[in-house]
């Protein structure tokens, strides 16, 4: 952790801030109050389980602050509120880094309570690869799989409607951040990089709710930029992988980036400089799994067979 996108942010001068997840398991490796290197200021959770929205303690930069389970206590909106703050609160002329990590619509996805009743007449999508039912083609280690049962379809019926309704908790926290930045006049100087760590798969290649494999439902992943210097309705369809993050934003702030990153900066592309760097051809993609014949359920994700494929 002594060298990380937030030391290379704050080393340029930056005042950094993270509002929400920052790694599984924190702060299982040191102190509830440790806060790592390179944040000015620190909200995330500590205890309870913060993927329920409610019943956990936050470490408030250092100050345990405890939780229930009111309205209030939404995790999503308190995290909101954070941002919200931390932006208002940045000093004037200097600039800012604030990484923003809520826990939904990861399972069990709990919306806000304001969203409670949205979406009530949503189905689950089935593409072509919903409940697949050839196989013959798929990796040797996936042939064997059975059909989805109806009472599988329902649950993920239910958590397809729950993801997106807690979605919309989500999307009011990016408009109160836009706004923000807006009435304080910094919207036009700020970059803002919307994206997630993983897709999900919910029945296709007949695999229950989960994230693990090498298909391009787990993988392939939004990715939404805007900022200065880059042009209305681009559209770039190289490939890039989470590795490229942390120095592509360390270059737009105008950070140095270490030698040991093994990703690379993919700015030029946004910016439209031809004299960018190449784009990339591939990426490997790896999962360990415990149960080689499960790769399903959140509860058996972790397992000892290899199962890697290029993409």
């Amino acid at each position: 952790e002594s060298s990380t996108l937030a030391t290379w942010l704050h080393d340029a001068g930056y005042r950094t801030g993270l509002v929400g997840k920052y790694l599984n398991g924190y702060p299982e490796a040191g102190a509830e109050s440790y806060v790592p290197p390179g944040w000015d200021s620190w909200v995330s959770p500590i205890r309870g389980d913060p993927y329920t929205e409610y019943d956990y303690t936050l470490n408030d930069n250092g100050n345990f602050v405890e939780h229930g389970a009111a309205p209030a206590d939404y995790l999503g909106d308190v995290l909101n509120a954070r941002s919200v703050s931390f932006l208002r609160d940045a000093p004037s002329g200097k600039p800012f880094f604030l990484y923003v990590a809520p826990f939904v619509p990861h399972d069990p996805a709990e919306p806000a309570p304001r969203y409670v009743d949205a979406f009530p007449d949503v189905g689950l999508p089935r593409p072509p690869s919903f409940d697949q039912e050839d196989l013959s083609r798929e990796p040797r280690w996936f042939r064997q799989r059975r059909p989805l049962l109806a009472s599988e379809i329902r649950t993920m019926e239910t958590l397809y409607r729950l993801r997106l309704q807690s979605m919309l908790g989500v999307e009011d926290l990016l408009r109160q951040v836009v706004d923000t930045l807006d009435a304080t006049g910094r919207l036009d100087d700020t970059y803002i990089v919307v994206t997630s760590d993983n897709g999900f798969h919910l029945g296709e290649h007949r695999l229950r709710p989960g994230k693990e494999t090498a298909y391009e439902e787990d993988i392939h992943v939004p990715l939404v930029i805007r900022g200065p210097g880059i042009a209305d309705g681009t559209r770039i369809t190289d490939l890039q992988s989470a590795i490229d993050l942390a120095p592509t934003i360390a270059e737009l702030a105008g950070a140095r980036i270490p030698e040991f990153v093994d990703g690379a900066s993919f700015a030029a592309r946004l910016t439209g400089d031809p004299s960018g760097p190449g784009i990339r051809r591939d990426l490997l993609i790896e999962h360990l799994s415990r149960n080689p014949a499960a790769i399903t359920p959140r509860r058996d994700r972790k397992s000892t067979r290899l199962n890697s494929s290029h993409t």
